[in-house]
């Protein structure tokens, strides 16, 4: 994270390849990178950056950060068109450190997607232990919650001095 909080994007991804590169077994580390799917956010690679969230979405599945990053990676994958898509499926063909494939996660040969019919959402009955990620959560999904909503939930539970 060092060299993201340089600015050193790419430096940022590498370190984060490399560390992944190096668990055993290889790649076992990948659901838990999540920083490296804001990595790839701000590199431009929407697509990994969606596929590094729903990777650490099938380990932490009450992750509310998680599913926001991968809902702004499609929205932004969405806006971008297939470019960086097809620069991110050969730059995953020539990485590909997972063995293993789920439905869960994006097919590369996909167009631009269909934002609302790819938005990851958390198992029926669960939340976020964190009041304010609800508000978060159903902002991000577009399930009804306003800006407003997120700047009263952030204002509640604290004390205003009079």
């Amino acid at each position: 994270m060092n060299s993201f909080s340089k600015g050193e994007i790419d430096s940022s991804i590498s370190y984060f390849d490399r560390a992944d590169e190096s668990s055993i077994p290889n790649g076992s580390l990948t659901p838990y990178l999540w920083q490296r799917g804001i990595s790839y956010y701000y590199a431009d690679r929407f697509f990994e950056g969606s596929q590094q969230f729903r990777y650490d979405v099938k380990v932490n599945p009450l992750d509310v950060e998680e599913i926001v990053w991968d809902i702004a990676c499609l929205s932004r994958w969405n806006l971008v068109g297939t470019t960086n898509v097809q620069n991110s499926i050969f730059s995953q063909q020539q990485n590909n450190s997972s063995s293993s494939s789920s439905s869960s996660l994006i097919n590369p040969n996909l167009s631009p997607p269909n934002v609302q019919n790819m938005k990851m959402s958390l198992p029926p009955g669960k939340s976020d232990r964190r009041k304010i990620m609800g508000t978060v959560y159903s902002l991000f999904r577009g399930d009804g919650a306003t800006e407003l909503d997120l700047a009263q939930a952030g204002h509640q539970g604290r004390q205003v001095a009079h």
